[in-house]
């Protein structure tokens, strides 16, 4: 069996209570990922990289956005729209991370 299967195989047997923090914790062990510090140290500030930030945040760990990161990021000229290509780049740029990951196991 290919490794993306086992692995798709391991998360669908994931209870409906598993949170965001293990899926992402199951990840780093399966791929290799180093999961983001809780204290947001490695992240751009939110004040200066708002972009960036909500970027890396759907990338790693999609369950700490907060309502806070997307207000900072949320300003005129950008609307709801882009808000969906922000975050659907970031987690592409996941997915090409962990296929990659992938590809060496």
């Amino acid at each position: 069996m290919m490794p993306y299967a086992r692995w798709l195989l391991r998360a669908a047997a994931c209870t409906a209570t598993t949170t965001g923090k293990a899926v992402h914790a199951q990840i780093t062990r399966d791929v290799g990922i180093t999961p983001l510090p809780l204290s947001g140290d490695g992240l751009p500030d939110r004040a200066e990289r708002p972009g960036a930030r909500l970027a890396l945040l759907a990338a790693r760990a999609p369950y700490r956005i907060t309502a806070e990161d997307v207000a900072a990021w949320r300003v005129e000229p950008f609307t709801d729209h882009c808000l969906v290509h922000l975050v659907a780049f970031g987690a592409m740029l996941a997915v090409e991370r962990v296929e990659a990951g992938m590809a060496r196991a």
